[in-house]
């Protein structure tokens, strides 16, 4: 039974161990495996659990008097949780060479396994200390010291060493280049850690370690050496002159010899030589930089006396009641103090510093005993100054804390025999009114508000205030926010005159009334004067009050916001173009309008007019500015008119037309902006009629008439620019019949007429002519290009574009017109080639049948044979018209031009049918020889025939010819002549033919001697008998006149000059003609008895 009792006991025992530690099971699961959630967070964490855990644990009782977890199984499990702890670490780091991997990869991890091990000890310690002395042990107290694992501390020492060592690897790394690096070997000094496992930890392996760190350090001396050089120039070139120069300046003030010389602060010094601290420790460099540690030594005295010469200035003026403002937000004794902490930390730095160096000039020397004053003897000189430095500075740092906590002290006596002062406004009333000024004076003291700054700042300064000042501070604290408000409410009354916008004093005048109301009669429910004292009844009084306060400074902060828009919009008018954004005008004015109609329902439009005034007057000043502004620019600041510049009926011409412009320019623009004025509302009952801007309208007359004279000067400018492009319209003058007009003036008239003696010169038209119509028309396209798409004159914005389409439109038409004409002019030369070669071919085809053909033939041969050279000069000529087709063909976009005008002239073929004709026209020579030998016999058989037809006409002539006297009729005989005289030519013209055969044949021409004496018998008779024949006709127009009437007329005949019918005879009697002979005896005996013998 009672083995039954204890087995249940612990039982229970052990159920409430399992209880607390059962959420540690799966944590301590997962470390053992190395998969702990949040990997060195998560096992930190653990730590945490893990202790709080054991809290609960330890106090745990096993009935009736043992205790559930004992110490001895306690420390067990602190043992096992520090393995599990350490084989974690070890886990992580498994696998990882610690001396070849990357410092910035390792460091992380080092750092995280130290920080885990250390905190593991703290907790530990923390643990069994906090049970030694009986907190949260429920009696179970702990015997004998505070628990420490030894294996766990050994190995977090083993974990520092490796990170110290690879740290110290990275700082000679970061100081040496990569050449010294290499030089000096230092990447072989891990080399004696390479085969020791660094993270087993015990007593078997301190031996292997620890002469593998002498073999590391040995590696390490000539690098230390180098180290030590590189030192000894930062002491000389930067550390000692920056801390001179910085010691100087500071105690020389601002202004100082080298206040223009940028040096570093000493403390930013103190930093470097803290960064390179472990480096510095090291005994070899510190022995080697002696020279430098005195001459540091010094500099750290003169700036450790500065820093006492600053404590003392702060001092003095600490009796004064000055004290050194260090311009952070703290408050009267806080900023005092705070200052002496800012130095005490400057102090404490210089403290830190120097321990490290003198602890290194310690770990040199040889020599153990101390003197009195604890300088060691037979230390260097450098190191007797570093200590001299380090007492000094540890005697500042004592001197300022105690110089803290005496003015902490004196603050709070000060403060606490001002106290009962401070109260005196509990009793006091809450706010009275000075008739002198009328302004509200608040009673609650100022002074507590600084102290309780002044409390809360030392309070986070790590100062505890006595309990009495805490009280009144406590109860300051709870009035602080009325007094603040009836502060504020106080202030508001006191500069409610300059807060209030004038023109809106009346819109707020009944909250103003009900805020100065509640104000000056601070009172209860039941009508009693509240005090400090009745804190239910000012809080009540402290609401009403910034109720209606809060009310008055919102209406008064709402209405000085709707100015303000208002201001802003009108602001924005004054630079807003009246001319160009005349809308943005009239929506500005009816945003006003809205603003002040949506304000109606707080404020009646009654109480708005004043400010409705003033905002009508600000109107009216924008409106005067942007007026007068616009009347001086109006012309370039209307808004942007398109207008078009085309071609219609021949002339250029705007579209619209400029008339059409003017016109609406002048009474949609100018006379709708010049009554603008007169137009315009605005916002009170003042603008609600027209007129209240009219005088704008009227002030400058002048300027509206240039207005109107700028407008003339305007349309003057858009005339002369059509003029200016009035050039471009001389194709379309000719654009009707462009076409003639090319072929006209290339090819000349067409209806000209030659003989064909000259092919070359019918054809006519150079290519030069083509060549330099197709450049100048290239040039006149490049100039169209250059023409710009758009000009501006002032606010119209003229498109040249249907201007340009219409000049590529001419001068495409002057393209195609220009390749029309050059294909005709080709195919004309081609065909004159064709039509020399059908005429020559038709000639060398005739067979000559007669002398007169032959003759003919070889006439036209010969004209054949010296028109020769014309053809190749055609043809050179149609091959250039064909290049020049091909250029313009290739250079003609698809589809902007016929196929047809650009297609070339063929001439295949034509120099087959030319050589041929060459060839027979060179042979028709010998084809002409061979018909004239044949016809060369009929010409002389033809020759002795006509020879037998003179002779029979010279028979006939002598039949008929007139002998003797004239018998008969003489017109009978006359007519015989005349037929003999015919059939005399006609002989004449066959034997003159025969001659011209004979000629062309080659023959002799023939002589005809009867012919020839024939032909003067037939003429001389014939000139005889018409001789007679107007003898006789004179002689009956005498015989039917009287003598009388023509006597005189005979006398004078006869008296005069020799007559015409005289020198008729002496030629008759030249001839041997009886006509002639008989003539002159029958006139003598008629007509003229006397004178005919003389004559």
């Amino acid at each position: 039974m009672t083995v039954l009792s204890h087995s249940g006991v612990h039982a229970r025992a052990a159920a409430q161990v399992l209880n607390h530690l059962d959420a540690l099971q799966q944590p301590l699961t997962d470390l053992s495996n190395g998969s702990i959630e949040g990997d060195w967070e998560g096992a930190l964490e653990l730590v945490g659990r893990s202790g709080d855990a054991l809290r609960q644990v330890w106090p745990l009782k096993m009935p009736p008097t043992g205790w559930a977890y004992p110490q001895k199984r306690m420390q067990h499990f602190l043992k096992t949780l520090g393995m599990a702890l350490v084989m974690f670490v070890q886990r992580k780091l498994q696998g990882v060479d610690l001396w070849r991997t990357s410092f910035n990869v390792l460091k992380g991890s080092l750092i995280a396994a130290g920080q885990l091990l250390a905190a593991w000890i703290r907790e530990a310690s923390t643990l069994t200390s906090d049970w030694a002395v009986g907190l949260d042990a429920g009696g179970h107290l702990w015997e004998g010291p505070a628990f420490c694992d030894a294996h766990v501390a050994a190995f977090q020492d083993r974990i520092e060493r490796i990170y110290a060592l690879r740290d110290l690897h990275e700082e000679l790394s970061a100081l040496l280049s990569q050449e010294e690096t290499s030089a000096l070997g230092l990447g072989s000094v891990f080399a004696p850690f390479a085969q020791l496992a660094a993270l087993h930890v015990s007593e078997f392996t301190a031996a292997a370690w620890a002469s593998a760190e002498a073999e590391h350090e040995r590696r390490l001396e000539v690098v230390s050496a180098r180290i030590s050089q590189k030192f000894k120039e930062l002491f000389a070139t930067v550390i000692i002159p920056n801390m001179a120069l910085s010691t100087s300046q500071q105690s020389g003030g601002k202004d100082g010899p080298n206040a223009s010389v940028a040096v570093a602060h000493p403390q930013q010094l103190f930093q470097e030589l803290r960064q390179y601290s472990r480096l510095l420790s090291r005994p070899r460099i510190a022995a080697a930089l002696q020279a430098e540690q005195s001459a540091l030594a010094k500099q750290v005295d003169q700036y450790l006396e500065l820093l006492q010469t600053e404590l003392d200035k702060q001092q003095d003026g600490a009796r004064g009641r000055a004290a050194i403002n260090t311009g952070r937000l703290m408050h009267g004794v806080a900023d005092s103090i705070s200052w002496l902490m800012q130095c005490q930390a400057k102090a404490s730095s210089v403290r830190d510093i120097l321990q490290l160096l003198v602890g290194t000039a310690n770990s040199t020397n040889s020599t153990e005993s101390t003197a009195a004053n604890g300088t060691q003897v037979g230390d260097a000189p450098a190191t007797v100054a570093l200590r001299s430095c380090l007492s000094t500075a540890v005697s500042l740092v004592q001197t300022i804390e105690t110089q803290k906590k005496d003015m902490f002290t004196m603050w709070q006596d000060d403060v606490q025999s001002q106290l009962q002062d401070m109260a005196s406004w509990k009793t006091s009333r809450l706010m009275t009114f000075d008739a002198a000024n009328s302004h509200i004076r608040c009673h609650f003291n100022e002074a507590l508000v600084g102290l309780l700054k002044e409390v809360r700042q030392l309070q986070a300064l790590g100062f505890n205030v006595r309990r009495e000042v805490l009280q009144e501070v406590e109860t300051a604290g709870k009035f602080y926010r009325y007094g603040m408000v009836l502060h504020q409410c106080a202030h508001f009354y006191n500069n409610i005159a300059t807060e209030m916008i004038p023109s809106q004093k009346p819109m707020m005048l009944a909250d103003a009334v009900e805020f100065e109301k509640v104000l000056m009669n601070p009172k209860d429910a039941t009508g009693r004067d509240i005090t400090w004292h009745n804190a239910s009844a000012l809080e009540g009084y402290v609401r009403r009050l910034s109720a209606v306060a809060e009310r008055l400074a919102m209406s008064n902060r709402r209405l000085r916001q709707w100015h303000s828009v208002l201001a802003g919009k009108v602001v924005g008018l004054m630079s807003t173009d009246l001319v160009r954004h005349k809308d943005k005008w009239v929506a500005a004015v009816k945003e006003m309008r809205d603003i002040f109609a949506g304000l109606e329902a707080q404020y009646p439009r009654a109480r708005q007019e004043v400010w409705r005034h003033h905002w009508d007057f600000q109107l009216y000043k924008a409106l005067e500015v942007q007026f007068r502004s616009g009347l001086e620019n109006i012309n370039k600041n209307l808004p942007e008119m398109e207008v078009s510049m085309v071609c219609r009926h021949h002339k250029l011409q705007y579209d619209p037309p400029l008339e059409e412009l003017r016109m609406n320019h002048i009474a949609k623009h100018l006379n709708g902006f010049l009554g603008l004025p007169l137009r315009m509302k605005g916002v009170s009952s003042l603008s609600e009629r027209q007129g209240f801007f009219a005088p704008i309208a009227d002030a400058d007359p002048a300027a509206i008439a240039m207005v109107y004279e700028s407008c003339e000067a305007l349309f003057a400018s858009l005339a002369d620019e059509l003029r200016k492009y009035q050039d471009w319209l001389v194709l379309g003058d000719v654009a009707g019949d462009l076409e003639d007009y090319v072929e006209q003036q290339l090819c000349g008239s067409s209806n000209s007429s030659d003989d064909g003696s000259n092919i070359a010169s019918n054809t006519g038209g150079d290519i030069g002519d083509w060549e330099l119509n197709l450049r100048m028309l290239k040039q006149a396209a490049q100039d169209v290009d250059r023409l710009p798409n758009e000009v501006r004159i002032d606010c119209y914005k003229i498109s040249l574009a249907p201007f340009k389409a219409y000049l590529e439109e001419m001068m495409k038409r002057l393209r195609e017109a220009l390749a029309s004409s050059l294909r005709k002019k080709a195919l004309s030369e081609r065909q004159a080639i064709d039509d020399f070669l059908a005429a020559g071919q038709a000639l060398l085809n005739l067979q000559a049948t007669s002398v007169e053909e032959i003759g003919k033939a070889g006439q036209e041969a010969r004209a054949l044979v010296t028109r020769l050279s014309e053809v190749p000069q055609l043809r050179k000529r149609i091959e250039e018209k064909n290049r020049l087709l091909r250029q313009m063909a290739a250079a003609t976009p698809a589809g902007a031009a016929s196929g047809s005008s650009l297609a070339i002239i063929d001439l295949s073929g034509l120099s087959e049918r030319w050589d041929s004709f060459v060839s027979q026209l060179q042979a028709y020579d010998s084809n002409l020889e061979v018909q004239r030998q044949g016809l060369q016999g009929q010409v002389l058989k033809k020759i002795q025939e006509f020879e037998g037809v003179i002779t029979g006409f010279a028979s006939r002539w002598q039949s008929i010819k007139p002998r003797g006297g004239p018998t008969g009729n003489p017109a009978v005989v006359m007519a015989q002549l005349e037929d003999a005289a015919r059939q005399l030519a006609d002989i004449k013209e066959e034997a003159d033919a025969l001659c011209k055969e004979c000629e062309a044949l080659g023959v002799s021409p023939p002589a005809f001697p009867q012919l020839e004496e024939v032909q003067a018998d037939v003429m001389s008779t014939q000139a005889s008998w018409g001789s007679y024949r107007d003898f006789l006709t004179e002689r009956d127009n005498l015989a039917h006149k009287d003598w009388l009437s023509m006597r005189d007329q005979v006398n004078r005949t006869i008296t005069g000059p020799v007559p015409r019918q005289s020198k008729r005879i002496i030629l008759l009697r030249q001839t041997s003609h009886f006509v002639g002979c008989m003539l002159p005896d029958r006139l003598r005996r008629s007509i003229w008895p006397t004178r005919i013998d003389s004559v």
